[in-house]
Parts: structure tokens; sequence; C-alpha cells
């Protein structure tokens, strides 16, 4: 559960670090709520970097082989689709 919860920690990063550092959110134009940044632990571009590195560590996997890039590409909004099963 955790690792599920750290993986959407991590894409959130990824979706609102480039529109974040471009100006105001786009978030509504994928249809997503805005991502709640709390005041107490901004986002910065090293945060950023990390939660990317992150995404694309295959450490994460019980196999090592994959990791939620594999998947979840940016080029389908992070989704998995078509895929039935993540």
């Amino acid at each position: 559960m955790k690792a599920k919860l750290a993986a959407i920690g991590i894409a959130a990063l990824l979706v609102a670090g480039p529109a974040a550092a471009e100006g105001p959110s786009r978030d509504h134009l994928l249809g997503l709520p805005p991502v709640p940044v709390p005041a107490d632990n901004p986002m910065t571009p090293a945060k950023v970097e990390l939660g990317e590195k992150l995404f694309s560590d295959t450490r994460f996997s019980s196999t090592r082989e994959v990791s939620c890039a594999t998947c979840h590409e940016a080029g389908k909004a992070f989704t998995d689709s078509p895929r039935r099963v993540s």
C-alpha cells in the first residue's frame, strides 16, 4: 500500500512539476483537480528531478525489471492504456 501511495505521489509530482514551473496550473486541462502543495514543503526542481528518477527506477519492482514508467507512459498522459491490468 505504501508503495502504491508513493507511486501516486511521484506521478503527481511529474504531472504538476512542469506545469508549476511554467506558471499557473494547467491540471484542469487533464480533468484533474489541482495537486495540493503544502506551504511548509514547497515543490522544487530538485524534488521534481528526484520524482522523475524514482518513476524510472526498476528497483521498486519485485523482479527489478520494470519501473512505473514502463507502463505509465508520458505520451499517454501517464495512463497504462490499453492494458487491462497494470
